[in-house]
């Protein structure tokens, strides 16, 4: 099927392949890229390419992603997905000047945060505060959202801290919200011990 692509590219140089990567945020990267997604749709492009360096500029990779239960037994299901668009379309696109925005405005697209502690800690890494700044204005802009605080936490931890140390991580995040001026009614947080996690994940409703 790739060697198909990379045939198909070759014969309409006017096509923008663009692959997307699907990832989980609980996964662990190794690799070189940002997150998964994009190694993974990486992975497919340099194939393609192969000794084509005259199709780079037909292939895009992008990352997405994904809800924790789409792993499943270990393995993530899916992979990478594929789109086509005109190059001119896709320049055009691109080329397009973004719109200035205000702080109010800019903070409309509510993120999607894995907060992610040592083995055994649940006190929240100040590393994280800037992420949760922008969580806190989006919040306090959009009264009517509720931040759900998931704390993650593996069963070797628990059996050397006293206390619910999933549920700890995601009060630990809950109170420097709360602190900082977010309303308690606006934070749900729960519990969950796991094979590998070690981490908080904010979902906005």
């Amino acid at each position: 099927m790739l060697d198909t692509l990379a045939q198909y590219l070759a014969a309409n140089p006017d096509q923008i392949l663009t692959l997307t990567g699907v990832y989980s945020p609980v996964e662990n990267n190794k690799t070189e890229q940002a997150n998964l997604g994009l190694a993974r749709a990486d992975a497919l492009k340099q194939y393609i390419l192969g000794e084509k360096e005259a199709l780079e500029e037909n292939i895009r990779i992008a990352a997405q992603p994904i809800d924790n239960s789409l792993i499943y037994g270990g393995k993530l299901i899916g992979g990478v997905n594929f789109s086509f668009d005109e190059k001119k379309e896709a320049e055009q696109v691109a080329a397009k000047p973004l719109p200035e925005k205000t702080e109010a405005e800019g903070t409309k697209k509510a993120p999607h945060l894995i907060i992610t502690f040592s083995k055994g800690e649940y006190e929240l890494d100040k590393a994280y505060e800037e992420k949760l700044d922008g969580l806190k204005r989006y919040l306090r802009d959009n009264p009517d959202k509720i931040a759900k605080l998931k704390g993650y936490s593996q069963a070797s931890e628990e059996k050397v801290k006293a206390g619910d140390l999933a549920e700890l991580r995601a009060r630990s995040v809950r109170r420097y919200l709360v602190d900082s001026g977010v309303r308690r009614k606006q934070i749900e947080t729960s519990g969950k011990s796991e094979t590998n996690a070690h981490h908080v994940e904010i979902v906005i409703e």
